[in-house]
């Protein structure tokens, strides 16, 4: 105790003995630590602290309806949301950096992409199918980003996952209705073809006839100078004109 009260102190002490193991000495230090005391009772108390915002925040991120999880800069997962423990149980993505939780057939091109991203420091994004404990595959959006401190290096990945199924299955669905329709669309536009040459083909010989007929008479027509020879053309090309109209009918019917 002095002056200022009580205060906190470290001692030191070291006895000397003689020849005949008598105390001949005792050598005492009282070194004042009232300064240190108080430090460490603040950095106890910023570490505490610290704690109850981990936990806090830990509890927030519990609450999230999205897979969170955390790695080191090499890819190695630290930890995770109660979300993923419950959708993966005891087989989920592991304090490790494989991605045993993707479905198999995705797995290799998974753990490409999130390799390169690792060794470029680059934000990671993909979708992939994740197996869980239902067995039954399903899509999600995969994001990490990575966290540069004031040394501009990678200090932490933080990680999420989006449930995104439903939205891809629909995706999926419409993409094979757009193509069962193209498909379709295809082959009608090559039967029309097949039929539009066809029809070509067999109707163009019909059509030149009477017009052969008309062409004719009309060069006749022109070196005819008798009036009953011209009734007689005029009649003659007359019924070439039905007959090409007739013919001409009968195509755009075909066509329909």
């Amino acid at each position: 105790m002095g002056p200022e009260g009580n205060f906190d102190v470290l001692f030191n002490g070291k006895c000397y003995k003689d020849s005949m193991g008598t105390v001949s000495l005792i050598n005492a230090t009282v070194l004042k630590i009232k300064d240190r005391k108080k430090y460490e009772a603040e950095l106890l108390s910023e570490r505490r602290n610290a704690e109850q915002q981990q936990s806090k925040l830990q509890f927030l991120i519990n609450l999230l309806p999205i897979q969170i999880w955390t790695a080191d800069p090499q890819g190695k997962v630290q930890s995770m949301n109660l979300q993923i423990q419950e959708y993966f149980a005891s087989f989920g993505l592991n304090q490790g950096s494989e991605f045993l939780g993707v479905f198999e057939p995705d797995r290799k091109v998974a753990f490409e992409d999130w390799k390169r991203s690792i060794t470029n420091g680059k934000r990671y994004e993909r979708e992939l199918r994740l197996l869980g404990r239902s067995g039954k595959p399903e899509w999600f959006l995969v994001i990490a980003e990575p966290y540069y401190n004031a040394d501009n290096q990678i200090e932490i990945w933080f990680c999420c996952s989006i449930n995104i199924d439903r939205r891809k299955l629909l995706e999926i669905a419409n993409q094979m209705e757009l193509k069962s329709h193209l498909s379709t669309a295809y082959k009608t536009l090559d039967h029309q073809q097949a039929r539009f040459s066809s029809i070509a083909m067999d109707q163009s010989h019909m059509v030149r006839k009477p017009l052969a007929n008309i062409l004719g008479l009309i060069d006749v027509i022109r070196d005819t100078p008798e009036p009953e020879d011209l009734i007689i053309m005029m009649n003659m090309l007359y019924e070439s004109v039905q007959e090409l109209d007739s013919m001409v009918n009968k195509i755009s019917q075909d066509t329909l």
